[in-house]
């Protein structure tokens, strides 16, 4: 009898390369925000005949706008990071995936889809006080042209993108082995065939070998689109049939024998007719075979092949039924899969200046320096164990930064390391380790557990605890902890769903934390809303509210809108530590502080931000898309306290966003965008207008232009014109593989009556690598 846990372990071939991956990885220091990871693990779950993506960040997200409308097999989303401070930190690119089944097309997500410039957006990074680029695009490339829908998630830190499915899933259960007379000869199992739909690339071959004789037995037909090489179509379905899964080694083996002719099909042939036999389906195990001796009729390996045919034959010849034998159970497909997945990047960043300023002397001031010369490495590896009743997951992300420049400290990431297990039967979950907190009132990323139990399929109870990560450059040297519990329910109605939770975050022995929360989400087909308040109980005020809704309505027409009300930052006990002269921990503020005064002091450093924004897009035809948005921010004004001064807000700042998307535009098969975006506000008014080319030529190399003009103008009468033209090039040797690197140069002039000067600034950066993806 098998046993209810099945760990199997590490396959020699998957731990090899866990461990090439972490050699990549220098050792492990104390976390930092810089360079940290944004997309989490996807997931696919089955509503109906759909398959609904769910695409996780580690941060706060806004959906924006997605294009092509509702068809193709390169899906852009343009979104938004919420906090500036945050999206500084995004200077990789990632990508995330699910292992290929025959019940869903393939994907790759990929974020953000270009780099952009880090500290020459439109956003004010309170923190750093740099300009920031908070807009991003995602992309998400499938392996075949097809029909989706996007929304954005029920949590505000995910994206949802449905789709069609190719076939229903199979329900894995345990098989059932039926009882049989002692006469009755042994029998396998015989498997129900499972219908494949393998993804096949187009191959051009200068002088194809014609097929010797013309062949009856036809294979399943499959949509045209990109494909694995032949060699790594071959060594994933050895690696499957070593493993014991022969359904995935046939899977590979057909995708391989649907290509033209090549140096690998002859072993395929011979290995698919391995795999038919050990998935239990003779008769096409005797098929395979057949054919494999009428395409290589001589040779060592017909002579195998001849041997396993007859095996195969004297079988299926045999008594197939005896009188009074009770008829088999139909077996159902027991599942036992064990795949890795990873990736490695590395980029070179550098970045240098030059500038000259005359003042109202005529005296000229020229300066020249290198401000960016850095290597980021990131490994990214994921162990999945699954069988009928587990699902084990053993993820590892880690971000290097090594700075070259005198004076700058190295800094190293561990954004994720945890081990995650669910068991579908008993409908429980746990994950241990470095992970992001993304509901339930969790906020960033910490160390500890958090669990889920399914008390029925529409009412689950949650409990987390951990410690916040604080990061090895944060200078505060306060020890913080936190613990909650939450209930999620839904579907209800088949249209609600939504959390309850609290929790509670200790500092230095001081309840810094105490938070009552719920998230409530509604989706009918064509609308979609998600809201959330998170109300602190120890400082009777409000965190977190916001409203969130998506509306697709007929003519191809798409409707967004948001309510966002905040405090920025959240309410926590070490904001007060900068009031108070030499303070670097909560237990220093304890010392000349009572709890009510910490909490007085943090309400008075914390201001209010709140932002209302409306968009709309329509696809005007097969090659255009328009859209726009307008919104209106608000920052409040804080009082100040002790060694902070009180600081004026923002109000009446409003920004109009145009934005025209087309196909087919400049060069074939191209993506086109133009965007215009008008600022204005009490200091300023601004303008920004930018034109983006994409590319993909002879499906290896991908070309990205763009040109951006941006113009300002303050009430004190400074005047700011910037140009910033950018190239990037993207190479992909295999389909695992690829080389790129982008070039980016900004020159901007500034009058400043006030200081009466006059300067101009050139900067060039440009960055440059490889990444390796292994699937």
């Amino acid at each position: 009898m098998r046993s209810l846990i099945s760990f199997r372990p590490l396959r020699r071939a998957h731990l090899a390369k866990m461990l090439f991956l972490l050699a990549f990885a220098t050792p492990v220091h104390a976390a930092s925000d810089f360079g940290q990871t944004f997309l989490q693990d996807p997931s696919i779950t089955v509503v109906g005949n759909e398959g609904e993506i769910l695409i996780p960040f580690s941060t706060e997200v806004r959906y924006i706008r997605h294009y092509p409308d509702a068809k193709g097999g390169l899906l852009h989303i343009a979104l938004e990071i919420v906090d500036p401070c945050v999206a500084e930190d995004v200077v990789s690119q990632e990508s995330r995936w699910l292992p290929a089944t025959d019940w869903y097309v393939p994907f790759t997500i990929t974020f953000p889809e270009s780099i952009k410039r880090p500290s020459s957006g439109p956003a004010l990074c309170r923190t750093t006080h740099n300009q920031v680029y908070t807009g991003h695009t995602m992309s998400i490339k499938f392996a075949k042209e097809l029909d989706y829908k996007v929304r954005p998630g029920g949590d505000g830190r995910s994206i949802i993108v449905v789709i069609p499915l190719i076939k229903q899933p199979q329900v894995a259960k345990a098989p059932e082995k039926p009882k049989q007379p002692e006469e009755a000869p042994a029998k396998p199992k015989v498997t129900a065939p499972v219908t494949v739909a393998p993804v096949v690339q187009p191959v051009v071959e200068t002088d194809p070998k014609p097929t010797p004789i013309k062949v009856e037995l036809v294979k399943a037909e499959t949509p045209k689109a990109e494909e694995l090489p032949a060699v790594d179509l071959l060594v994933a379905g050895r690696s499957a049939l070593a493993a014991g899964d022969p359904i995935k080694a046939i899977l590979m083996f057909n995708r391989l024998l649907n290509l033209p002719p090549n140096d690998y099909s002859q072993e395929a042939q011979e290995l698919v007719g391995v795999a038919r036999e050990k998935a239990d389906e003779l008769d096409k195990a005797k098929a395979e075979y057949e054919l494999y001796l009428r395409l290589y009729p001589t040779g060592e390996g017909a002579d195998r092949v001849k041997q396993r045919l007859l095996a195969v034959e004297s079988f299926l010849k045999a008594p197939k039924k005896v009188v009074g034998q009770a008829k088999p159970k139909k077996a159902i497909r027991e599942v036992h899969q064990n795949t890795f997945t990873g990736s490695v990047s590395q980029y070179y960043y550098a970045g240098k200046s030059q500038g000259s300023s005359v003042n109202g002397a005529g005296e000229v001031n020229k300066t020249r320096s290198i401000d960016q010369s850095s290597i980021i490495t990131n490994v990214d590896a994921t162990e999945r164990i699954r069988n009928n009743q587990y699902d084990t997951k053993i993820v590892f992300r880690n971000t290097e930064v090594h700075n070259a420049l005198p004076g700058r400290v190295d800094r190293n990431t561990l954004s994720a390391a945890y081990v995650e297990h669910q068991n579908k039967e008993l409908d429980y979950m746990f994950r241990i380790g470095r992970q992001s907190g993304t509901s339930q009132g969790v906020l960033g990323r910490f160390d500890g557990a958090f669990g889920r139990y399914g008390i029925n399929p529409q009412w689950r109870i949650t409990a987390v605890v951990g410690e916040p990560d604080n990061g090895s450059q944060n200078q505060v040297q306060t020890k913080r902890h936190f613990y909650g519990a939450g209930i999620e329910f839904g579907p209800l109605a088949e249209k609600w769903s939504g959390t309850l939770y609290g929790i509670q975050q200790v500092a230095d022995g001081l309840v810094e934390r105490r938070a009552l929360g719920t998230e409530l989400r509604y989706f009918n087909g064509t609308t979609s809303w998600f809201g959330l308040v998170d109300y602190d109980t120890k400082y009777d005020a409000i965190n977190m509210a916001m409203v969130q809704g998506n509306w697709t309505a007929a003519g191809g027409y798409n409707f967004n809108m948001l309510f966002d009300h905040r405090k920025s930052p959240i309410l926590y006990g070490e904001t007060a530590i900068q009031s108070l002269t030499g303070a670097r921990s909560v237990s220093d503020l304890r010392v000349l502080l009572s709890s009510s005064d910490i909490y007085s002091a943090v309400k008075a450093l914390v201001p209010d931000s709140d932002m209302a924004m409306f968009g709309i897009t329509k696809q005007l035809s097969d090659r255009w898309q328009v859209g726009g948005d307008v919104r209106a921010v608000q920052i409040g004004a804080t009082d100040g306290t002790g060694a902070v001064v009180a600081q004026p807000g923002m109000k009446d700042n409003y920004t109009l966003t145009l934005q025209a998307i087309g196909n087919n535009t400049v060069f074939k098969n191209d993506t086109s965008v133009i965007m215009a975006s008008f600022v204005t506000d009490r200091q300023y008014n601004a303008q920004n207008l930018s034109f983006s080319n994409s590319v993909m030529v002879a499906d290896k190399w991908r070309f990205d232009g763009s040109l951006r003009y941006y113009q300002e103008e303050r009430d004190a009468g400074q005047k700011t014109w910037q140009v910033g033209p950018s190239m990037r090039m993207n190479y992909r040797l295999r389909d695992n593989l690829s080389f790129e690197a982008q070039m980016n140069v900004d020159y901007t002039h500034l009058d400043d009556p006030v200081a009466v000067t006059v300067s101009k600034t050139w900067r060039e950066s440009i960055f440059a690598g490889y990444r390796w993806d292994y699937r």
